[in-house]
């Protein structure tokens, strides 16, 4: 339950540029620019610009557009081997705004990202990824717009954050502070619990829900994690006189790991 501080494993592909990608791709007139002006099926087309992973999780960024279509298509992650032999994913649609990928490829609309998608698995160290666009038309179809290794580390980073302060009330208790798990890009959301009058085995326990507050001031001094990660909640107690509150960060991938951001004592009437 020590606190700790750790910044998340970044593993990234270099981001193509989407000018170069366009532009000899049309000036080869293989495609158009616009859905379904030209004859015959055209595989997908895409690319992954991050890869990032923690303890159990990794998290895929990027983009796939079949040119037959402007609908969003599926896109699909093999860990540990490519199609047919890894450990298969399937991220779903491709459906997520990239105003810079609409910019690129003017009629197809802006929804074709993949906005880091979250994929559970048990592998861990050196592990190869392939990531396929799926043929909006032909599903046996595919284009391999990405792979490579991501190094996926065997310990989970334990939630961090800060119990800035507590206030007793008339039958109540009010808490405040800041709580993410650095396992994730910006900062995973999580659950905040509160135990007063002991610790979480003890205490009279309580949760406040999860800490998705605004909190620019933690963005301000930790630019890496994003700032909606505050919490501030009154909840009533049946504790009465001065007593100790413990409030604990409870881990985004296993709900039994927890930090305790800190103690206060306050005085409840």
């Amino acid at each position: 339950m020590s606190l700790r501080f750790g910044m998340l494993k970044t593993l990234s592909t270099p981001r193509k540029s989407l000018a170069a990608l366009c532009g000899p791709v049309l000036a080869l007139g293989m495609w158009s620019a616009s859905p379904l002006a030209h004859a015959g099926n055209q595989l997908p087309i895409g690319d992954v610009n991050a890869v990032k992973a923690s303890w159990g999780i990794v998290q895929i960024d990027g983009w796939a557009i079949d040119p037959d279509t402007s609908d969003s298509i599926p896109v699909h992650v093999y860990l540990g081997g490519p199609a047919g032999s890894g450990e298969l994913h399937d991220l779903g649609y491709a459906n997520v705004a990239r105003p810079d990928v609409a910019a690129a490829y003017p009629g197809y609309g802006l929804g074709h990202g993949t906005a880091y998608n979250l994929l559970s698995t048990a592998q861990t160290g050196k592990v190869p990824y392939y990531v396929y666009a799926i043929d909006g038309q032909d599903a046996s179809k595919h284009t391999l717009i990405g792979n490579g290794t991501v190094n996926i580390p065997m310990t989970n980073k334990l939630p961090v954050g800060s119990f800035d302060g507590a206030a007793g009330g008339n039958g109540m208790v009010t808490v405040s502070g800041w709580a993410l798990d650095p396992d994730l890009r910006g900062g995973a959301i999580i659950p905040v619990h509160v135990y007063v009058g002991g610790p979480y085995d003890s205490g009279e326990g309580h949760d406040v829900g999860e800490a998705d507050a605004s909190r620019p001031d933690v963005t301000a001094a930790i630019p890496h994690y994003d700032s909606n990660h505050g919490y501030n909640a009154t909840f009533l107690t049946a504790r009465r006189g001065t007593v100790p509150v413990y409030v604990y960060a409870i881990d985004f991938q296993d709900a039994h790991s927890h930090t305790l951001l800190g103690i206060h004592n306050v005085t409840i009437e």
